[in-house]
């Protein structure tokens, strides 16, 4: 895998917020053929189209913005490079594999169906699913005032998906094309549905810790500054060190006080 760490604009920079500056180029080559014919193609088209509702970043990542070429959000490397490498996925990830990684023929067999290599990507789409619900479950447990609307949500996604997995491995019948196609949607969409309800829990502002640390900032202002006007009038500037020192660390104190039991309040995932 080969790819920049950002994009360029047509001036040479790249620190802006501009798609050409936050978007780079992915090259993939790998021994294993990653190529498929007109019917795969069309496969992959019909599941990332209906993905896109599900999109997380305003614009479509699964049908591409750019013709034949398809954005992937850099979240999705985590559970494609862990599969891909032979490791478990990490416990706290949020991402999505990339489907056009695992969906084809490891033994290069011309022969292999277009079922075969549905049900291949259905079992790891699966896998990282299970590692995504199983976070989620563990972090409802510490935090349950977060998922308490939204825990019903992706559980009912996620046994739904289940089921019907268990239903078609369980059945003798060769399985259908739709069939193995709306599976894989119904997974794909349990993790960016996921994700989307992560974001929204933990992009919030804390209005209460920012006017407590505001008004702390205020009040440490004021004392020192009540302190220097006593003792201008005094003559004695500065001579009562040990004062300004008093004020001052209690101040600090308190700071560290209130960012300590905010983050006591934090699940950290090991």
């Amino acid at each position: 895998l080969i790819m920049g760490d950002h994009g360029m604009d047509s001036k040479g920079d790249h620190g802006g917020d501009s798609d050409n500056e936050v978007e780079s180029a992915l090259f993939v080559y790998s021994k294993r053929q990653l190529t498929y014919d007109s019917s795969t193609t069309n496969i992959l088209s019909r599941i990332y189209e209906k993905m896109d509702e599900f999109d997380v970043h305003g614009i479509k990542s699964f049908t591409s913005k750019y013709g034949k070429w398809r954005s992937i959000p850099q979240i999705d490397f985590v559970p494609t490079l862990s599969l891909l490498l032979g490791v478990p996925i990490p416990f706290n990830n949020l991402g999505s594999l990339v489907p056009e990684m695992f969906l084809s023929d490891p033994e290069n067999n011309k022969d292999n169906s277009i079922e075969k290599q549905l049900i291949g990507l259905l079992d790891v789409i699966r896998l990282n699913a299970m590692q995504v619900y199983r976070y989620t479950m563990e972090y409802s447990k510490k935090r349950p005032s977060d998922f308490s609307n939204n825990l019903h949500v992706v559980g009912n996604m996620f046994n739904k998906a289940e089921a019907e997995y268990k239903l078609l491995r369980g059945s003798s019948d060769r399985p259908k094309i739709e069939n193995l196609e709306n599976l894989i949607v119904l997974y794909m969409s349990f993790l960016r549905n996921t994700l989307l309800i992560c974001r929204r829990i933990w992009a919030q502002f804390d209005a209460a810790l920012m006017i407590s640390g505001i008004s702390i900032l205020i009040t440490s202002c004021f004392c020192v500054g009540l302190h220097l006007a006593q003792s201008t009038r005094k003559h004695t500037i500065f001579c009562n060190h040990a004062a300004v020192r008093h004020v001052l660390i209690q101040v600090s104190q308190l700071s560290i006080l209130s960012l300590s039991a905010h983050q006591s309040d934090q699940f950290l995932a090991t």
